[in-house]
């Protein structure tokens, strides 16, 4: 199997699978979007390769693998960054609901004595 066909494979499976369990609701739409165009993006590029040699040739790089690997890690920083902001979300919200029980636990306890 040559490596374009492995690319178009690979692609077309990420794309397939993206679409599947975005379809039994196991991924919220916002990240969903993200790999749906990521997939989509590897497969354009795996099918019309001549478009990812072009592309880093505008953009300056030596060869299109330090094209893929630069667009790769921005793709993983910016979930790195989406994932801790969301993190940083959910533990305030989890330490307003931890005094909101610590206060009606106090006042559970008054009610009782």
């Amino acid at each position: 199997m040559s490596t374009y066909l492995l690319g178009i494979v690979g692609a077309t499976l990420i794309l397939v699978f993206t679409v599947e369990i975005m379809r039994r609701g196991l991924i919220r739409e916002r990240f969903a979007v993200i790999w749906t165009l990521t997939s989509g993006t590897m497969l354009f590029f795996s099918i019309f390769n001549e478009a990812l040699v072009w592309v880093t040739q505008k953009l300056s790089f030596q060869t299109p693998s330090n094209f893929l690997f630069f667009c790769s890690t921005l793709l993983l920083i910016s979930i790195s960054i989406q994932y801790a902001y969301e993190l940083g979300e959910l533990e305030n919200e989890n330490r307003k609901m931890a005094i909101e029980i610590a206060i009606i636990k106090n006042e559970i306890k008054k009610l009782n004595e």
